[in-house]
């Protein structure tokens, strides 16, 4: 020890403890007594203090120094010490993170990706609420099942689509639909009170498989944009089909919809519609919402007369057609049979397309069509007669369609073609038809008065009974509704002059029958004209119209006709006569409530009129593609063995799997499993690989998942 360090002198230990215990109680002799009469504070009633909802996207890390959190989807720190920096930054920072899938805000900003039309905007966002409605329109636009939801198939498109996606329950699915029905419903409403000023109405009842009557009623209206809309506004339940009761419904549903005016209502030729027209006619015209004196409001469904009257036609060639329907009956009722017949086809190499269909008893068209297909084939049902001893006691002592039979079904089929045609015309459900009815009407006409007075074909007696039936509904021009005589002459084409030429036509040039009719049409569309005049007159609404001249006119394409368009160059030939224009070509859901199959099938007539128009199914030419697809392949195969002919034992190979490929397609395998099979052919040439890499494409994107079940594409 030094020398300066050894003169310093240590107090002793006793006398220190002794300083700081009197230091201590001085201290305490400042710090106020403990109240212990004050409560206690309570524990929180909503349990311990929450966490700040940063911690939902953020994980604190346990291998730092300092506490430091990371977040999960950028994985960015921040310091997270709570009596230094708190959660202020995280919470910052999981709002505006860019890998956030669950952020909210900012939906509408989008990417650009190559979609099937090109360059497409696409939201990065998740968004629930747009996926569930995405599934709603899937589920109402294609018609599908609630349960659609559960499958297997569905459910896995959604988790590769969308990973994020909680698929909801088929209940779920069924309440989102009805509230979008509501929703869209509401919209409905606003536009017909705000620019709606007028509608024609359509309806019809039936009565379902679960033995209730339905009403449904269709809105048909004109758009601020002059385009044709139409709108089910109804599809509810009746008691009955009595004509007072209909008309009570449709009152109901026009005052459930705050419409007022109606321009006319068609329905078909039941008796009880003539007093539920009158009806409705009377509480209308209360409203003051009639067009004039309502002479035309009642309108006759033009393809129901028509059903009508071939119908009658088929009575008289009723042991022919059953005959042939027989036949048909025969083919398809069992897969052997169809099978022999088939062999039959083949054995006379006959070409055609068409697929043999059973009619329906309630729609003559479908029974024509039943014999257009049928006639093709005679050849192969004659030689049935002797491949197959069941198809001659199929028949009993009738025996199977005789060469007369044919024959008769052959002329039926010519005859009834200008039917089905004008059939397919007044049917037209996203097209105004108005101003080419009366040309269907005429051609009908010509063609059964040329029918009925040929006294040496066997068409005279159905002529003659049809005409009779034509005549009941369309023989006089009062029972023709004048507005469509006025949609002729509306067509810059065609004009008044058309009608006069019409009338001349059929009850003589000058004849005083023909006069007084054109007259009575002209006299009622001045009269029309002078309510119209008067009715916006009193509102001071003055309307300029700048519409095109007569020459710059164009009309809309229509089905080509020969009867019609014969009769259109008879009228360009009179007035190239008189030296004037010249014409120009015209061109079911049973385990449903009555209150959601509403919902289901009104949400998607509204919908669906902003995505794509109504088409029919058209089983035949699906089949056709699926037949030319299979041939396809077929000759794919044999070029694909050819080539691999000097391989030895792998020809064999390359056989059977061929062999083995043919069988899928004739049973309706997976156009996957057929994919997957042509590959393990052997010795492929590069061309069959492309071509079979764009059949595939085409067979995928066409028909997708198909089976073959007698020539019909039965979607699964």
């Amino acid at each position: 020890m030094e020398q300066g360090d050894s003169s310093r002198e240590v107090p002793p230990v006793g006398l220190e403890i002794m300083e700081q215990e009197q230091q201590d109680t001085a201290t305490e002799a400042l710090i106020p007594p403990i109240d212990h009469s004050r409560k206690r504070r309570r524990p929180n009633a909503d349990g311990p203090k929450k966490k700040s909802s940063c911690w939902d996207h953020f994980i604190e890390l346990t291998d730092v120094v300092e506490r430091t959190a990371a977040c999960k989807h950028c994985h960015k720190r921040y310091r997270c010490d709570p009596k230094s920096h708190g959660t202020s930054n995280m919470l910052a920072h999981s709002k505006i993170c860019y890998k956030n899938p669950y952020l909210e805000n900012d939906l509408k900003q989008t990417n650009l990706a190559f979609g099937s039309g090109g360059l497409i905007s696409v939201s990065p966002k998740f968004d629930k609420e747009a996926c569930r409605k995405a599934i709603t329109l899937f589920v109402i636009l294609d018609e599908h099942p609630f349960r659609v939801v559960d499958g297997e198939g569905f459910i896995f498109l959604c988790n590769q689509l969308e990973p994020l996606l909680t698929i909801p329950s088929r209940r779920t699915v069924a309440r989102d639909c009805f509230q979008l029905y509501l929703d869209e419903k509401l919209r409905l409403k606003a536009y017909f009170r705000s620019d709606c000023s007028r509608v024609a109405l359509t309806t019809d009842c039936w009565t379902s498989i679960q033995n209730l009557s339905y009403i449904t009623v269709t809105a048909h209206f004109v758009d601020n944009d002059w385009n044709y809309q139409k709108r089910i506004i109804s599809f509810s339940l009746v008691p009955n089909h009595k004509g007072e009761t209909i008309g009570r419904k449709l009152e109901d549903v026009l005052r459930e919809w705050g419409l007022r005016n109606v321009s006319t209502i068609t329905v078909d030729n039941a008796s009880s519609n003539d007093v539920a027209v009158a009806y409705l006619k009377k509480r209308v015209h209360i409203k003051n919402g009639l067009m004039g004196e309502a002479d035309f409001f009642h309108m006759r469904c033009c393809a129901h007369i028509l059903n009508l009257i071939v119908n009658d036609g088929l009575k008289e060639q009723d042991s022919s057609v059953s005959s042939i329907r027989n036949a048909v009956r025969f083919v398809r009722s069992s897969p052997q049979r169809a099978l022999k017949f088939k062999e039959c086809v083949e054995f006379y190499r006959i070409t055609c397309r068409k697929h043999l269909c059973l009619d329906v008893s309630t729609r003559w068209n479908s029974t024509y069509m039943m014999l257009d297909a049928a006639e093709k084939f005679q050849t192969a049902f004659e030689k049935l007669e002797g491949e197959d001893v069941g198809y001659v006691e199929w028949f009993g002592r009738h025996g199977p369609p005789c060469y007369t039979d044919w024959e008769k079904a052959r002329a039926f089929v010519k005859f009834l073609k200008i039917f089905y045609e004008a059939t397919k015309v007044f049917s037209s459900s996203q097209q105004v038809s108005l101003h080419t009815a009366y040309h269907q009407l005429s051609s009908v006409f010509g063609e059964l008065q040329e029918a009925s007075m040929n006294l040496n074909s066997d068409l005279a007696s159905v002529g003659h009974e049809m005409k009779r039936k034509y005549d009941k509904y369309w023989g006089e021009e009062k029972n023709i509704n004048q507005f469509l005589y006025f949609g002729v002459i509306f067509d810059p084409h065609y004009k008044f002059r058309y009608i006069e030429w019409s009338f001349d036509q059929v009850h003589g040039e000058g004849t005083e029958k023909s006069m007084k009719m054109a007259k009575n049409v002209k006299d009622n569309l001045f009269k029309l004209y002078t309510w119209y005049k008067s009715a916006h007159d009193q509102t001071n609404v003055t309307i300029r119209s700048s519409g095109p001249s007569d020459n710059q006119s164009v009309v809309d394409a229509q089905p080509r006709n020969s009867s019609h368009f014969l009769r259109a160059d008879a009228f360009k030939q009179h007035l190239k006569d008189k030296d004037t224009i010249d014409k120009k070509n015209e061109l079911e859901r049973s385990s449903l409530s009555p209150a959601v199959a509403e919902g289901l099938i009104c949400t998607q007539n509204w919908l669906k009129p902003a995505r794509t128009y109504f088409k029919d199914i058209n089983y035949i030419e699906e089949f056709g593609i699926t037949e030319e697809i299979i041939s396809e392949f077929q000759q794919c195969f044999i070029t694909a063995n050819i080539g691999a002919a000097g391989a030895g034992a792998a020809v064999g190979g390359a056989t059977g799997v061929a062999i083995k490929m043919f069988c899928l397609l004739e049973f309706g395998i997976l156009f996957s499993n057929v994919w997957l099979a042509y590959y393990e052919t052997a010795h492929l040439s590069k061309s069959c690989e492309l071509k079979a890499t764009k059949l595939y494409n085409r067979s995928s994107s066409r028909i997708g998942i198909a089976e073959l079940n007698h020539g019909k594409v039965n979607a699964q």
